[in-house]
């Protein structure tokens, strides 16, 4: 690893090789998007599916749970789960909101929600059209058209 101009510790594949990552780490406009807020912002990302699953298995024990007593239901360990989740990613939402232009963050959102529907299918078996991984191909390509433009 080597210190570059702009004073952000950088990969030597970033420096040297892989010439696409290394166009989305450093938009245009001259202000430079460091792999580590890239990976923060994919981090953002995935909380996002995560959280709709959280919530999927949550509303399914509340419903088991509510015919025994509310109170019960106060207690879902996937309810706190998915509050948890969410409370922890909004902060990193608005922390990355603070490092990085809102029009290089919010497509990492978008894709977020591209992705609720591949891990629906993943982990709770829901089904999958084609034509939706043409549309979260589309999405994918829009994210990298925006970051290499």
């Amino acid at each position: 690893m080597e210190r570059n101009n702009h004073g952000t510790i950088t990969l030597f594949a970033l420096e040297y090789g892989w010439p696409l990552l290394r166009e989305i780490c450093s938009p245009a406009g001259g202000v430079p998007v460091r792999l580590n807020l890239l990976l923060l912002c994919l981090l953002f990302s995935l909380s996002v599916p995560t959280g709709q699953i959280l919530l999927k298995f949550a509303a399914q024990d509340l419903k088991v749970r509510l015919a025994t007593s509310w109170l019960s239901a106060c207690f879902s360990g996937w309810l706190a789960a998915a509050m948890l989740l969410y409370f922890t990613s909004m902060f990193l939402w608005l922390w990355l909101l603070n490092l990085m232009p809102l029009s290089r963050a919010y497509p990492f959102a978008l894709l977020g929600a591209a992705l609720v529907p591949v891990a629906a299918y993943v982990f709770i078996r829901e089904p999958l059209p084609p034509s939706f991984l043409v549309g979260m191909a589309l999405v994918i390509g829009g994210i990298a058209i925006i970051y290499l433009t």
